[in-house]
């Protein structure tokens, strides 16, 4: 006898609670099912106590599909029908952080997981609401400080997103077929820098930012088309998407450009570390800003190796340039300065 796979209904504390990071990134999944509703402009506002968010798009066309798409999780987009979803679990970000009351088209369905469990009510309304809008009070009021820092968490996730996207009054959006860059092809626009993180933009929506000796520069990259991502869209799959095998390529190429521009004679911090990583990858390369911790990978030869002591220097020239004045000495378990013996003055 052939059965079905069961959930239990743990599964959506999981879903609500694990993928829950910060206000910012929650807020961000209402945007992109706004993106993916057709809307053509999203208004924000945040406040210590709550939030709002509205847009144009196409809502709910029916009650079944209210039930369908909202109240499951995990229905999966037809192929070519979304721009960022793929399983409709996003939205389960900001029921972690917030009641909330969503009201689509002839419907309004009201959130509160502390309160209610992993229930929702589903109530008509009188007079239809076109597009979607969302509203919240947050379980905890957030301080001053909390308050600006998703404010700017917005600002710097949507930066490009193909809709128009307005916070708190004011439109934080870019539209990158406006502004100057080093490069352009199918998959994304470009721009690099001698140093610096490299920023990732998934179709206009903040991914990650790659430290600069991952690529040896700084830059810029905005994908047209979209990069294969994990389900909390937090890391690229790097080995597997074929637009971030084409991306990698491109800016690898003007990242290496950009490095014979400046020639051997300038050495940015971003080149210093790419170039000690491949030296000695097994060794502990730290930046300017970490050298000396403690690190937890090491030269596999032994505690008596002769080289151990070379290998360090030449590391410590590799990564920095202020470590003059100063001789390093590098063991298993730890990595100190020895301050040198101050010289003797004959009488």
């Amino acid at each position: 006898m052939r059965l079905p796979f069961e959930l239990d209904p743990q599964i959506i504390h999981h879903i609500i609670y694990s993928q829950a990071g910060s206000i910012g990134k929650a807020l961000i999944e209402l945007l992109m099912n706004s993106v993916d509703a057709s809307a053509s402009a999203v208004h924000l506002s945040l406040s210590r106590t709550g939030f709002s968010c509205s847009d144009d798009g196409q809502g709910f066309a029916s009650r079944e599909d209210v039930v369908r798409y909202f109240g499951r999780f995990g229905t999966p987009h037809n192929e070519g029908d979304a721009t960022y979803g793929r399983f409709r679990l996003g939205r389960g970000q900001i029921m972690a952080h917030a009641t909330t009351v969503w009201r689509s088209n002839a419907w309004r369905m009201t959130v509160d997981t502390r309160a209610m469990g992993y229930h929702y009510d589903l109530d008509d309304l009188e007079d239809a609401s076109l597009g979607c809008s969302i509203s919240g009070d947050w379980f905890e009021a957030l301080s001053n400080a909390e308050l600006m820092s998703a404010i700017q968490e917005v600002r710097d996730l949507v930066r490009y997103t193909p809709v128009s996207v307005v916070l708190n009054g004011q439109r934080i959006t870019r539209d990158p077929r406006t502004e100057r860059w080093d490069a352009e092809d199918e998959f994304t626009w470009y721009r690099v820098k001698a140093d610096g993180a490299v920023s990732i933009y998934n179709q206009g929506v903040l991914v990650r930012h790659d430290p600069a000796h991952m690529w040896g520069a700084g830059g810029l990259i905005v994908s047209k088309k979209a990069i294969g991502l994990n389900v909390s869209r937090t890391e690229i799959l790097r080995k597997t998407c074929p637009v971030w095998k084409a991306i990698t390529r491109q800016f690898g190429q003007m990242a290496d450009q950009i490095a014979s521009r400046l020639g051997d004679h300038r050495k940015t911090e971003a080149r210093r570390e790419k170039s000690a990583r491949r030296c000695f990858p097994a060794m502990p390369i730290s930046s300017t800003s970490t050298l000396g911790k403690r690190s937890s990978r090491f030269c596999p030869a032994s505690d008596t190796c002769r080289w151990r002591t070379f290998c360090a220097n030449a590391v410590i020239a590799t990564t920095s340039g202020k470590a003059e004045g100063s001789r390093w000495s590098i063991t298993p378990s730890r990595s100190r300065r020895v301050k040198p013996s101050p010289a003797k003055v004959s009488p």
